[in-house]
């Protein structure tokens, strides 16, 4: 289900322009991407509930305590890198006199997303681990939640 989020908001940021019913755009031209991203996040969410048969309730609990937990800190830098990689882009050409499409700068920009995520995934497997207690054999420190989330000695 987590796959879907970037993947939907990927799709309907390229495609949504092109579809049309009854005459009409589905998506906003102007937010276009926003639109992509909530409605990735149900798609993500329904996902979710029929993996797990949990009530939508919990969805909403965990997916709280996940971004209690993470904080926009661990996403901010990653967020960053994907925007320089897609101005850095856009700026390049433009100065060589090319204009490029969105679509042709969100295609340049897929390998720095890829990489984004991967560390982003790294991280995040790093983090749990240490919630947990650590690998076996590791010196880091368990962060307990039962005494505020400070380190001490498994």
């Amino acid at each position: 289900p987590a796959v879907l989020i970037p993947l939907v908001t990927l799709l309907v940021a390229l495609f949504g322009a092109y579809i049309v019913i009854g005459g009409a755009r589905l998506f906003d031209p102007v937010r276009m991407t926003l639109t992509g991203l909530a409605l990735a996040c149900v798609i993500a969410l329904v996902a979710a509930l029929r993996v797990t048969h949990a009530k939508p309730a919990a969805g909403l609990a965990e997916g709280r305590r996940l971004l209690d937990t993470l904080g926009w800190a661990a996403l901010l830098p990653l967020t960053l890198a994907a925007l320089g990689a897609v101005l850095l882009i856009q700026g390049f050409y433009s100065q060589h006199g090319i204009e490029l499409e969105p679509l042709q700068i969100a295609l340049w920009a897929l390998p720095t997303a890829i990489a984004a995520f991967v560390v982003h995934a790294i991280r995040t497997v790093l983090f749990a681990r240490r919630l947990a207690g650590g690998t076996p054999g590791s010196t880091a420190p368990a962060l307990r939640p039962d005494d505020g989330g400070k380190s001490g000695p498994c």
